[in-house]
């Protein structure tokens, strides 16, 4: 699992949880994320996700959603409101995998 925090705010309770099954799902387009970013989102350890690179993780899903490459089904849609939402209150994310 993958657990996202308002950076700064570790100690607060976190702001979405990737499971490891959503993990799964979106693994392609994680992969696609770190090739133009260089950013690997590490179910195992600490990733720092500016507005930007929320944008792009959004429209890069939803790319491969309208692609059939992923279904929808609440939790990524859940994701994806999270990552939209994030980006536009303009913040800074911690993911911490464990």
């Amino acid at each position: 699992m993958i657990h996202f925090y308002k950076k700064g705010y570790l100690k607060e309770k976190s702001l979405f949880v990737v499971s490891d099954s959503l993990y799964s799902e979106i693994e392609n387009v994680l992969t696609l994320f770190e090739e133009k970013t260089g950013i690997f989102l590490d179910p195992y350890g600490k990733t720092l996700l500016i507005p930007q690179n929320l944008t792009l993780l959004f429209k890069l899903i939803e790319q491969a959603n309208s692609k059939s490459q992923i279904e929808k089904n609440n939790d990524l849609n859940n994701f994806l409101s999270f990552l939209n939402n994030s980006s536009e209150a303009n913040l800074t994310i911690e993911a911490i995998g464990d």
